[in-house]
């Protein structure tokens, strides 16, 4: 796999910026605050019904409250994604991995979560691809002979795939994925793609 840096799109600047704007921020801070006052409201009219002390329903609004504080952070990646989505846009800086696919094993759907496809590339790594918005590359004929992808410099939020050459027939499709090695392997904290520290004839052998 080789990579470079070429400079951002429009459509990928685009995308960037919708995660550190102000509205972007001042939206997720509305819909936050929206969340908080209807579990108020449905905590206090709990409170009432079993005739409770008055500031009792404080304690389970603040703790959701902290949750949902908690939870935003992994989705958003919190202050210092964003500020490293900065540094990209003041960077103008998109990193390109050429791959050339060598073998190929397909995970099919689990209910809406998406197919999981593992390749091995000319230089014998072992990459993931995954998430609901595979479906849509997959039904273009992906994984193929030779693809880019694109992500941004110093955040590496995923910004695209683009297609170099045919399609790659995988040597394996197989049902969905066992939870056991799905969890093994750390699948749940990859996003689109990942690098994995295994070799592939171990990929081959999961089910």
């Amino acid at each position: 796999m080789q990579s470079r840096e070429e400079p951002l799109t429009k459509r990928e600047r685009n995308e960037l910026l919708g995660y550190v704007s102000w509205t972007a921020v001042a939206g997720r801070a509305v819909l936050f605050l929206v969340a908080l006052a209807i579990v108020g409201v449905a905590c206090r009219g709990v409170q009432r019904w079993l005739q409770l002390p008055d500031p009792l329903w404080l304690l389970p609004t603040s703790a959701v409250g902290l949750l949902l504080y908690v939870r935003a952070r992994r989705w958003t990646g919190g202050r210092e994604l964003r500020r490293r989505i900065r540094q990209d846009l003041a960077a103008n800086a998109a990193v390109v991995h050429q791959i050339r696919v060598r073998d190929a094993v397909v995970f099919d759907e689990n209910e809406d979560e998406g197919p999981i496809v593992f390749l091995l590339t000319d230089t014998d790594e072992t990459l993931v691809f995954t998430g609901q918005d595979l479906s849509r590359d997959v039904a273009r004929g992906f994984p193929w002979r030779a693809f880019e992808v694109r992500e941004s410099a110093s955040s590496g939020r995923f910004l695209g795939l683009k297609r170099l050459g045919e399609p790659f027939p995988p040597s394996l499709r197989r049902p969905p994925l066992s939870p056991e090695p799905f969890t093994q392997l750390g699948l749940g904290a990859v996003g689109r793609w990942h690098r994995l520290p295994v070799p592939f004839d171990r990929v081959r052998e999961l089910s």
